[in-house]
C-alpha cells in the first residue's frame, strides 16, 4: 500500500522468528526512497523490539477473555459505563439476557433500560456507584424485555478510578433474576395464605421446635396463655402450662415422635379451672398443636362445636401436609437425581439425560458431544492424604466443571473419580476446545496439598448415526487413551483411536 502511494509510510507490528528459532514481536516503521527518476531505490526505517509489551497485551486480552467466559457460563453479562452512566461496552451474553443486539445499547444510559416510571429508582444505582468508590455495589433494576415482560436484573458493579483517584466510569455484571424473584413472591404468598388460615381459625394453634420452645402462636393461642405473641416466641412450653401437667404432656409428645402419628390429650388447667383438649401432630422440625377449651363439652352445643373444630383442624392440617408433601417431593426429586458429594447429576440422571438427548437428535439431526473425565492418580491421593481430602478434590472438580459448562450441558459424576459432560448441539471441535479449557482450569487450580490433573476423552456424533451406548464407549476409549499416553491430556475419538481400531 505504501509503494502504491496509498500510505505515506509503512507501520507494522509483526511476529517474527529469529535465527535461534524462538519468536518475538517487533515494530517496523519506515518509507521507500526513490531515485532521480522516481523509481523505488531503497527502503529506510526502524525496527524496535516490542515483545515484552505485546506479550503483556496478549496476556491481558486472554485474561479478559477467560473472565468473560466464566461470567457467560454463570449466565451473567459484563458491562462498562462512562462517568455519565452511558454504556460503552457489553459482552455478547447481554444479547441473550436483554433480547436485543449489543450495538443497540451502546451509547445509551443504563437507566434508560428501565421503564420510564422506574428510571428514578434505577438512577440510584449510578449514585451509589459514584458515592461508594472502592466498594462493590449490588442492586436490582427492572427492564422491559422485547417479549413484553418486565424482567428483573441483578446489577453488581464498582467505580473505575484513574491514577488521580477520579472516577472515570463503572464496570460490573448483570444477571436476569426474574425467575428467582417470582419464586420468592410465590413463596411469600403461600406463607401469607398459610398464616391467614391459622389466624382465622377459632382454636389455639402453636408450633414447637424439637426442644419444645414456641416457634409460632396464633392469636387464639396467645389469648389462651394470656401473653403477647411476640413475648411467647422462643420460650419453653413448660413456662406456660400449669405445674404438674409436664409428665402427661411429655408422654404424648414422645408417642407422637415415636409413631409419627397424631395424638390427643385432655388436661385440667388448674389456674383457670378449665379443661383443655390438645391435638398434637408431628412436624418436620418439631410439633404442631391445636388446643381447645372443652369445659362445656358436656352440653350438646359444645359437642357440635367440637365437631366443627375438628373439621377445621383437619382442613388446616391438609393445607400444612400438602405444603410439607410438596416440599418433600421436591427434596426427593433432587436427591434422586443428584450426587450427594458434589451436587452434580448422578449416574442414573446422566443416563436419562443421554437417552433424552439421543431422542432429540433423531429429529433435529444436530451434533452431540460427550466429554469423559477422570482424576489422575486419585487412589494415590486418597492413600496419601486420606479420603476427606479426596472428597475435597472431587467437590472442587465438580465446581470447576459447573463454571466451565453451559446451561444446556449436563454435568454428572459418573462414578468414583470419573465425571461426564454431555454437550447437546456441540461439534467435536468445540467439545475438544471445551475439554482443553477444563483441563487447564483444573491444572491451574489452587490445590492445597499437591497438584491435581485430569485425563479427558471426547467423542461426538451427528444426528442418529450412532447409539448413546456407542457414544459413551467412544468417549471412554478416548479417556483411557489419554491415561495410557501419560495423563493430563485430551484425546478425541477419531483422531487416532478410530484409525487404530480399523
Amino acid at each position: 500500500e505504501h509503494m502504491a502511494g496509498r500510505r505515506p509510510s509503512f507501520d507494522i507490528e509483526a511476529r517474527v522468528q529469529r535465527v535461534t528459532g524462538d519468536f518475538v514481536w517487533v515494530h517496523l516503521q519506515g518509507r521507500i526512497l526513490t531515485d532521480a527518476e522516481g523509481r523505488p531505490d531503497r527502503m529506510t526505517g526502524t525496527l524496535q523490539d516490542i515483545h515484552q509489551r505485546k506479550s503483556a497485551e496478549l496476556a491481558l486480552k486472554a485474561s479478559e477473555q477467560r473472565f468473560r467466559d466464566v461470567t457467560d457460563a454463570a449466565g451473567e453479562f459484563v458491562f462498562e459505563l462512562n462517568a455519565d452512566g452511558v454504556i460503552t461496552f457489553l459482552t455478547h451474553r447481554a444479547e441473550e439476557v436483554l433480547g436485543r443486539q449489543v450495538r443497540s445499547f451502546l451509547g445509551r444510559k443504563i437507566v434508560d433500560l428501565a421503564p420510564a416510571q422506574r428510571r428514578k429508582a434505577a438512577g440510584r444505582i449510578i449514585n451509589a456507584l459514584q458515592s461508594r468508590r472502592g466498594q462493590v455495589v449490588r442492586s436490582v433494576m427492572p427492564y422491559n424485555h422485547p417479549d413484553g415482560r418486565e424482567r428483573i436484573l441483578s446489577i453488581s458493579g464498582a467505580a473505575i478510578v484513574d491514577e488521580t483517584g477520579r472516577s472515570v466510569g463503572f464496570r460490573g455484571t448483570g444477571l436476569d433474576i426474574t425467575d428467582q424473584k417470582q419464586a420468592e413472591a410465590a413463596l411469600a404468598k403461600a406463607n401469607t395464605m398459610l398464616f391467614s388460615i391459622l389466624e382465622s381459625i377459632r382454636d389455639a394453634f402453636f408450633g414447637l421446635d424439637a426442644s419444645l420452645n414456641f416457634t409460632y402462636v396464633n392469636g387464639a393461642a396467645a389469648e389462651m396463655f394470656g401473653v403477647q405473641e411476640a413475648d411467647i416466641l422462643g420460650r419453653s412450653l413448660w413456662t406456660i402450662l400449669p405445674s404438674g401437667q409436664e409428665q402427661a404432656f411429655r408422654r404424648r409428645l414422645d408417642e407422637v415422635h415415636r409413631t409419627q402419628q397424631g395424638a390427643e390429650l385432655e388436661l385440667p388447667m388448674t389456674d383457670t379451672m378449665t379443661w383443655m383438649h390438645f391435638r398434637i401432630y408431628p412436624f418436620s422440625t418439631g410439633y404442631t398443636v391445636f388446643a381447645q377449651d372443652i369445659t362445656e363439652r358436656k352440653t350438646f352445643e359444645a359437642r357440635i362445636e367440637a365437631q366443627m373444630v375438628e373439621i377445621n383442624e383437619k382442613n388446616t392440617m391438609l393445607e400444612i401436609q400438602q405444603l410439607n408433601l410438596e416440599e418433600a417431593n421436591r427434596r426427593l426429586s433432587a436427591l434422586a437425581s443428584s450426587d450427594g458429594l458434589t451436587g452434580l447429576k448422578n449416574h442414573k440422571a446422566f443416563h436419562e439425560a443421554l437417552a433424552q438427548a439421543m431422542r432429540d437428535i433423531e429429529t433435529t439431526g444436530a451434533p452431540l458431544s460427550l466429554i469423559m473425565l477422570d482424576v489422575d492418580e486419585f487412589k494415590s491421593y486418597n492413600d496419601t492424604f486420606g479420603h476427606p481430602s479426596g472428597d475435597d478434590v472431587l467437590r472442587a472438580v465438580g465446581q470447576v466443571l459447573t463454571l466451565q459448562g453451559r446451561r444446556t450441558d449436563v454435568i454428572a459424576r459418573y462414578g468414583g473419580e470419573e465425571f461426564a459432560l454431555l454437550m447437546p448441539g456441540t461439534t467435536r471441535e468445540d467439545a475438544q476446545k471445551a475439554a482443553e479449557r477444563i483441563r487447564l482450569a483444573l491444572q491451574d487450580y489452587d490445590w492445597p496439598r499437591r497438584p491435581v490433573t485430569v485425563s479427558l476423552g471426547v467423542a461426538s456424533i451427528i444426528g442418529a448415526e450412532s447409539t448413546g451406548t456407542e457414544l459413551l464407549t467412544r468417549a471412554d476409549a478416548a479417556l483411557y487413551a489419554s491415561k495410557n499416553m501419560g495423563r493430563n491430556r485430551v484425546t478425541v475419538y477419531g483422531d487416532w483411536i478410530g484409525r487404530r481400531a480399523a
